[in-house]
């Protein structure tokens, strides 16, 4: 373990840790900016930005509900160490007109693209265009960010949904969680 440490010890340095911060400052890393104070609103619902860490027991109920009762997806799996990295990962909630938790969705700001996850509507607020409005705010969100495509893992039966919303699968379908997937791929 001692050999593993003194390995490490020159990345951490404080001459590399300055180089590293010139670096950063000289290079284009958009997305890594603020997410803009957008908001979608209709007489029915909101969709905005939420902020994990103080909405997180809200966002976590509406994936529960979601993935874990009604999907059977493992409680572990549902909630990971992604969820709580405000640098790289952007949260979307939609809430009805009174009030309530109805929506949301997650996007990784990854390096070369952007990845659209946990997407998740209440049973009772399906087919009303909500999911449809979380993915053009996430795709928009991305697109202001220098992105220029993002990607996601869609549930096989949900395909047709992302295949509507300008999506196209990329490989060939694999298990997560126990459900049948397939990657898809946008282009901004």
């Amino acid at each position: 373990m001692m050999a593993r440490a003194a390995l490490w010890e020159p990345l951490n340095s404080p001459m590399l840790a300055t180089l590293d911060h010139a670096h950063q400052r000289h290079t284009r890393r958009p997305h890594h900016r603020q997410p803009t104070q957008l908001q979608m609103t209709s007489a029915t619902h909101q969709v905005r930005f939420a902020d994990w860490s103080s909405e997180h027991g809200a966002l976590s109920t509406v994936r529960f509900n979601v993935f874990v009762l009604e999907q059977g997806v493992p409680p572990e799996l549902e909630i990971d160490a992604l969820d709580a990295d405000s640098a790289h990962v952007l949260h979307v909630i939609v809430t009805s007109a009174e009030r309530e938790v109805i929506g949301t969705a997650r996007m990784l700001l990854e390096p070369l693209l952007a990845r659209i996850g946990r997407m998740a509507v209440l049973k009772t607020w399906r087919s009303r265009g909500i999911g449809q409005e979380m993915l053009e705010f996430l795709c928009a969100e991305a697109k202001r960010r220098g992105y220029t495509a993002v990607r996601l893992n869609s549930q096989t039966h949900a395909t047709p949904f992302y295949y509507k919303q300008g999506f196209l699968s990329v490989g060939a379908e694999f298990v997560e969680a126990g459900i049948p997937h397939l990657e898809m791929r946008r282009s901004l």
